[in-house]
């Protein structure tokens, strides 16, 4: 009896590595937008992240810078006295300070359990926001 042997072929690859980064770092490391800007699908690029480091690699910065400038973002609306903004910092980058969202459930016995949300924000003047 003789042992057949499956050969699996490796898929021909249409785009070089570095056309896929460019397309990668057009669309800000969202894969979606490198697709589109490809005129291929989501899961191509995903199949370039997963077989060449240098485009894993570019992902990911393209992620970070993406990140970074939404930190900026941020950062100007902070500056602007956006109040979304402050809360949404203090929620996220002020937990170790206290500035947390905190549920309390009432004890009441009963199956209906009143939901409540409380969070205190003090501004820099002692005003609670």
């Amino acid at each position: 009896m003789t042992k057949q042997v499956s050969t699996l072929k490796k898929s021909k690859e249409i785009f070089t590595p570095e056309k896929v980064i460019e397309a990668i770092e057009k669309g800000h490391g969202i894969k979606s937008q490198a697709a589109r800007l490809l005129g291929c699908n989501r899961q191509t690029i995903t199949n370039y992240i997963d077989r060449h480091e240098s485009v894993k690699t570019a992902f990911e910065d393209a992620k970070e810078s993406f990140v970074d400038m939404a930190e900026s973002k941020l950062f100007e609306n902070i500056e602007k006295g956006d109040v979304t903004s402050i809360i949404f910092c203090l929620k996220t980058l002020g937990k170790d300070r206290g500035y947390i969202e905190s549920t309390r459930l009432p004890n009441t016995g009963n199956q209906d359990r009143n939901w409540t949300t409380e969070m205190k924000i003090e501004g820099l003047n002692g005003d609670v926001i």
